[in-house]
């Protein structure tokens, strides 16, 4: 009888042990950051970055309410690779106590044009636990030789201009030569560079979004929430 208790007890323990297990990795994938971008671009290796110091976004989650991020920890490796075994051998940004997740930009060693690089996040939350790393994500430095073509060309799917022909709802004539046209509402990926330009804004404040297109301009002029 005490032989069949002791291995009952032990099977119990290790059956605990593989719960408790099987909760943290499953928490640390919840945790894990979503929603890259580089440059407020989502898929920056369809294009080329002219940045020398590009900024980096991310999304943060976590499976428990009322959670913010406390700090965040950026990796930039040189191969997909070297990123893979966790060594940032262009910028290891180590632990940074911050909540900032939008436009962090980069501090590392110097990218060189026409070549293509890889990075990731993890981030911490109020319990301290770090998250699973992100995925990773590549992006493409634009280069100032003849190295930059052989970059663009291998490019597969390019960003595009995207043209929407919208007729506006309402024309207001405010001065000579200058008229306020409301285009009603406009629903937004969040993951889009105006979505995430007006994260935490409020009425009456300027938006200025970076777009792939160029620079644009936004003013919030009323706020609502559903």
């Amino acid at each position: 009888m005490m032989k069949t208790f002791n291995i009952t007890a032990l099977l119990t323990c290790h059956l605990a042990t593989i719960l408790l297990v099987n909760g943290a990795c499953r928490a640390s994938v919840e945790n894990m950051p979503s929603g890259l971008m580089c440059e407020l671009m989502a898929h920056p290796e369809r294009t080329v970055i002219t940045d020398p110091q590009p900024d980096f976004s991310w999304i943060v989650n976590s499976p428990e309410n009322d959670e913010i991020q406390t700090a965040y920890h950026i990796l930039v490796a040189s191969t997909a690779d070297k990123l893979a075994a966790n060594t940032g051998d262009l910028w290891d940004s180590g632990r940074v106590e911050s909540s900032q997740s939008v436009a962090v930009e980069y501090k590392g060693a110097p990218l060189y044009a026409g070549k293509s690089y890889w990075w990731k996040v993890r981030t911490f939350v109020k319990s301290d636990s770090p998250a699973q790393w992100s995925e990773p994500q590549q992006f493409h430095m634009q280069g100032q030789d003849n190295e930059n073509s052989t970059v663009k060309d291998a490019l597969p799917d390019r960003y595009l201009p995207v043209r929407e022909e919208r007729k506006p709802v309402k024309f207001l004539k405010v001065a000579d030569g200058h008229a306020y046209y409301d285009f009603g509402t406009v629903t937004l990926n969040i993951n889009s560079p105006i979505a995430r330009a007006l994260i935490g804004k409020e009425e009456g404040d300027a938006v200025e979004v970076q777009a792939p297109g160029g620079l644009r301009h936004y003013e919030v002029v009323s706020v609502s929430y559903l």
